[in-house]
């Protein structure tokens, strides 16, 4: 999730105004926040750029968090846990190899979703 998560970037609209980075900004102004970025930064994370399995558990941030919460976050962790313990347990590398190529992305502007099967792979091929 912190080097390739499913949501890229959002929108907010400021309700009141607020100063960020030194620039001054009115309210209503919108705001594009790249959340694809805060996995790799160093301010929150040693060695930002290595994969480290044994890295300390840390609050995922793209999945948001109050109102804005992802409602499916913790089934999602659930997952992504479980794929990667199967892959670790079986042969890895054979495990990878087959699912490379495979996927294909649906285009989208602020999220990546995966399009699996015969049908999707034929209307994204190339």
């Amino acid at each position: 999730m912190r080097h390739d998560p499913s949501t890229h970037n959002t929108r907010r609209t400021l309700a009141a105004a607020a100063e960020i980075g030194g620039q001054a900004l009115p309210a209503g102004n919108s705001l594009l926040l790249v959340l694809a970025a805060v996995g790799r930064d160093p301010a929150r994370h040693d060695d930002p750029s290595r994969l480290l399995l044994d890295r300390p558990p840390q609050p995922p941030l793209m999945l948001g968090a109050g109102p804005h919460a992802c409602p499916g976050g913790s089934i999602a962790l659930a997952i992504a846990q479980e794929a990667w313990q199967a892959l670790l347990s079986d042969d890895t590398a054979a495990a990878l190899a087959a699912l490379g190529g495979r996927v294909r992305w649906r285009a989208s502007v602020n999220v990546r979703l995966p399009a699996f099967g015969p049908a999707e792979r034929a209307r994204h091929a190339g």
